[in-house]
C-alpha cells in the first residue's frame, strides 16, 4: 500500500469517497473517547502481553503507562503508528498546555499549528516525517478533518480518561522501555499468538454478520437469539488467543445509562451467571461507563 498517496487521495478527495465502506475506517480519532484509566487501573497489567486497536492512540500509552511491556497494535487503518510517532514526539517537546492546544483539536474549530509541528519534526521516525511532512505540503492545518473524526471528548474529559498525561515524563521511560508492534491488520483476524490481556473497544460493532443494530431484533425474537448466540461464539474464538486466566476486553459501554441497545441488554442478561463473563462499571458516578470482559479459564 502507497501510503503517501493514499493520504493524498484523501486529502485532495482525488479518486476518493469517504462514504465507501472501504474508507469508513481511514479518519483516525484525536484521542479515544474511552475512559481508560477507569478500567485499566483495576488490573494489574505490569510486565503482561498485551493486543490493541490503534484508536487514537491512548491504548498504546495507557498500556505502557500501567506496566505492559509487550503491546501489539492492530488497527486497519494505516495511519494509526504515525498518529501516535506525532503524540510521543509532543509528550517530549510541548509543555502541557502546548500539548493539549496541538492535539486536542478543537479540530472543528481550530487548525493544527504549523508553529508546534516544526519543534515536533526532528523527532519523528523517517516514515513518520515524510508522512506528516505530506500532510502539511497537502495543508492538513487548514481543514483537520479530512484526517481525523469529528469526535472528541472535552480537554477536561481527555485528561480525566488517560493517566499517562499526568506524568509526561514516566510515560516517555515507559514507553521507551516497551516493545511496540504496530500492524495494518484487523484485530479480529488472529493467528496463533497468546496474550494476557486484549482490547476490543467497540470493534465488533462493525462485524456485518452480527448486526447488532439491527431494528428486527424487536419483532423476530429467534433472530435475537441467533445474533446473540453468534456474538459470544465470536468472543470465545477471539478467546483462544489468550493465556490462562487472560481477559478479552470486548465491547465498551458509554455512559451505560443511556447507551443501552437492545442487544446489549441481552446480551448480559445472557451471560449472566457465567463467571467466564462479567461486566465492570465505573468511572464518575453521575455518568457511569462500563465494560464488557471475558475471561479463559484453564479447562478442567
Amino acid at each position: 500500500m502507497d501510503k503517501l498517496k493514499l493520504l493524498e487521495d484523501m486529502l485532495l478527495l482525488r479518486n476518493f469517497n469517504p462514504k465507501d465502506r472501504q474508507n469508513l475506517f481511514l479518519k483516525m480519532y484525536p484521542f479515544s473517547n474511552e475512559n481508560l484509566g477507569g478500567y485499566m487501573s483495576r488490573i494489574d497489567l505490569s510486565g503482561s502481553t498485551s493486543l490493541t486497536t490503534g484508536s487514537g492512540t491512548e491504548q498504546v500509552f495507557n498500556l505502557a503507562y500501567y506496566g505492559v511491556k509487550n503491546i501489539k497494535v492492530y488497527d486497519i487503518n494505516p495511519f494509526v503508528k504515525y498518529h501516535f510517532s506525532l503524540k510521543l514526539a509532543g509528550l517530549k517537546e510541548l509543555d502541557d498546555k502546548e500539548y493539549m492546544k496541538y492535539f486536542h483539536t478543537g479540530f472543528r474549530r481550530k487548525k493544527l499549528n504549523r508553529k508546534y509541528y516544526e519543534r515536533l519534526r526532528p523527532l519523528l521516525d523517517k516514515e513518520s516525517l515524510e508522512f506528516w511532512d505530506k500532510a502539511y505540503e497537502l495543508h492538513i492545518d487548514n481543514n483537520p478533518l479530512l484526517l481525523f473524526k469529528n469526535d472528541e471528548i472535552t480537554k477536561s474529559g481527555v485528561l480525566y480518561n488517560n493517566p499517562y498525561l499526568n506524568d509526561k515524563r514516566k510515560t516517555i521511560n515507559l514507553i521507551e522501555q516497551a516493545n511496540i508492534d504496530f500492524q495494518t491488520r484487523s484485530i479480529l483476524d488472529l493467528n496463533d499468538e497468546k496474550f494476557d490481556y486484549i482490547f476490543l473497544s467497540n470493534v465488533l460493532d462493525y462485524v456485518d454478520e452480527l448486526n447488532m443494530r439491527s431494528s428486527s431484533y424487536s419483532i423476530d425474537e429467534d433472530l435475537f437469539n441467533e445474533r446473540i448466540s453468534l456474538y459470544l461464539d465470536k468472543v470465545k474464538e477471539l478467546g483462544n488467543n489468550l493465556n490462562t486466566d487472560g481477559m478479552l476486553f470486548y465491547h465498551y459501554f458509554w455512559d451505560v445509562n443511556n447507551d443501552f441497545l437492545p442487544f446489549f441488554r441481552r446480551l448480559l442478561v445472557t451471560t449472566a451467571g457465567n463467571t467466564d463473563f462479567k461486566y465492570m462499571r465505573f468511572g464518575d458516578c453521575r455518568i457511569p461507563d462500563g465494560v464488557a470482559i471475558y475471561t479463559k479459564r484453564k479447562l478442567k
